[in-house]
């Protein structure tokens, strides 16, 4: 193998890693924004009860209202909480 032909197989190389970087950013990416407009969602509804959905640094999401605050582990339980109160998540 000559010296441009290695190059061009490291070249090559390169580029299959970037394009599996890329696939799988692009699949972790498609997967945060999916939670975050399911979170945007329970806010939205919660807001019209009355509540407001708080997302604390790396600890549980909070629902407050007058003052009183519930924790909710996950966005389901966020959604759980949602359903009991009458808002439409």
């Amino acid at each position: 193998m000559t010296t441009s032909h290695s190059d061009e197989a490291l070249a090559g190389d390169a580029a299959q890693g970037s394009r599996d970087k890329g696939t799988r950013s692009g699949a972790d990416c498609a997967a945060a924004d999916a939670w975050r407009k399911r979170l945007a969602t329970v806010r939205t509804h919660l807001a019209f009860r009355g509540f407001e959905l708080r997302e604390s640094t790396g600890g549980p999401l909070l629902i407050v209202k007058w003052g009183l605050v519930r924790e909710a582990n996950s966005i389901e339980a966020a959604e759980s909480f949602a359903r009991q109160v009458g808002a439409q998540a």
